[in-house]
């Protein structure tokens, strides 16, 4: 579908997570609203977030995660209200400082040719997406994360770029004379990818 390219992010692993009730939001987009704490944004997708009764039944279900983006505390709602959330929002730690990346996303499609049809048909079915990057090699501390999941945040520009959560699937030291010690490590895209 599209790669998306720049030269510097983070990775942040999912350190602990904490609970919020009643949690205050803010109109961010029309009817797109942000957890006003800023601390509190990145949001626990394992935790089913819940919004207060009078807007429980507008989440607009076709807008990211069933209505979510967890990266940034937004929802989206098909009217204006008043909403206030109950979950989790995660406490992050970050494990590397990223000097490239290469984010691939792709769709798959299914056939859905007919007897008697002239040329075959396809439909859409999941997305999915790889996400390459490298960092300076520091320390062996993607041994112990292997096949967890990560948060990354890349850069596109100063105040734009994406958030990806993933799980890590392989990851390299690379090693010449003269030259700083650098580990590539490729991170398979477990869910919607966020703009911020």
């Amino acid at each position: 579908m599209a790669i998306k390219s720049a030269t510097s992010g983070f990775i942040y692993f999912h350190a602990t997570s904490a609970t919020m009730t009643g949690e205050a939001m803010t109109s961010s987009d029309g009817n797109i609203y942000q957890v006003t704490a800023a601390a509190r944004q990145v949001m626990d997708p394992s935790v089913e977030p819940t919004l207060n009764a009078t807007a429980l039944g507008y989440i607009d279900k076709t807008w990211m995660d069933s209505g979510w983006d967890y990266f940034t505390g937004r929802v989206k709602l098909t009217t204006a209200t008043s909403p206030t959330v109950t979950g989790s929002y995660m406490t992050m730690t970050t494990l590397a400082s990223v000097v490239s990346w290469t984010l691939d996303l792709g769709k798959n499609a299914a056939e859905t040719t007919a007897i008697g049809d002239s040329w075959k048909k396809y439909t859409g079915i999941e997305e999915g997406g790889t996400l390459t990057l490298n960092r300076y090699y520091t320390d062996t501390e993607f041994w112990v994360h292997a096949g967890q999941k990560v948060l990354v945040q890349l850069w596109e520009e100063p105040s734009a770029g994406f958030w990806v959560e993933g799980i890590v699937t392989s990851f390299g030291p690379t090693m010449a004379v003269g030259q700083v010690d650098n580990e590539a490590i490729t991170i398979q895209v477990n869910g919607p990818v966020a703009r911020f």
